[in-house]
């Protein structure tokens, strides 16, 4: 690489023309992402990785005290239903403060999108209200045990049964 550096060093990319300033400046600029910021990369990196490990511990553990503990199998799959919501929670979590710490340290300013993402954020929360209200319901569904596969509800006047 350094032999290919010298070798442009004649003509246009010669030092003190337009293109030698900007070989000089990507010289710079590459040897300041390589002793500054990629190390702090790879620390995110492995941050989010060890993060990432615990989470699937912690809920394949989950999963695994529910099936030791001899529960019925509706019971071991609601606590699957819920490991599963955790985990992809805690990853979705994960990936968004590794991409916002990938992104500054590669110089990205991230005022504008975390403020657009605020407003973006609140208009789809008015938007989606009904969602998010269905979403918490249901876990609460899950976790204090109201239904169960093979029960009939009615609601507004229609039943409904499921059939294990």
């Amino acid at each position: 690489m350094f032999a290919i550096l010298l070798a442009m060093r004649s003509g246009w990319f010669a030092e003190g023309r337009f293109m030698g300033k900007v070989l000089d400046e990507w010289v710079s600029d590459t040897q300041e992402f390589l002793h500054l910021k990629l190390p702090h990369l790879l620390v995110e990196a492995l941050i989010a990785f060890v993060l990432y490990r615990i989470l699937r511990l912690i809920t394949s553990r989950m999963v695994r005290i529910a099936e030791e503990h001899g529960a019925g199998h509706i019971r071991i799959a609601q606590v699957k239903t819920m490991a599963g919501v955790l985990r992809a929670t805690g990853i979705t979590i994960i990936a968004a403060i590794v991409t916002m710490q990938f992104l500054a340290a590669v110089g990205v300013n991230l005022a504008p999108l975390l403020a657009s993402a605020g407003v973006a954020g609140v208009a789809i929360g008015l938007a989606a209200q009904n969602i998010v209200r269905d979403m918490l319901n249901g876990t609460l569904i899950l976790l204090e045990d109201q239904f169960n596969v093979g029960d009939t509800i009615k609601i507004a006047g229609a039943s409904a049964w499921s059939n294990p």
